[in-house]
């Protein structure tokens, strides 16, 4: 069995390193970055699957949070729906 693309959801192998890889990736590269109209402000904290921001709506000029999950989950359909 090849583990690198069939391994664990749970940070210890595959999906490209898992949520663990996943997250210290895109919690060090997201700070002061701007998605859409959402400008990122601070990291709030890690959830089971994915990190969450606090950032500012740039258009309604207020706070909102932002939760960002690994991309393997957009070919999950159990987790889709």
């Amino acid at each position: 069995m090849n583990r690198h693309r069939t391994g664990s959801r749970d940070g210890r192998g595959g999906h490209g390193g898992g949520v663990l890889s996943f997250l210290k990736k895109i919690r060090l590269a997201m700070i002061g970055k701007i998605i859409y109209h959402y400008k990122i402000i601070e990291k709030l904290g890690k959830v089971s699957i994915g990190i969450v921001f606090r950032a500012e709506d740039t258009k309604l000029k207020r706070s909102v949070a932002l939760k960002f999950l690994p991309l393997y989950l957009t070919t999950d359909k159990e987790a889709i729906e």
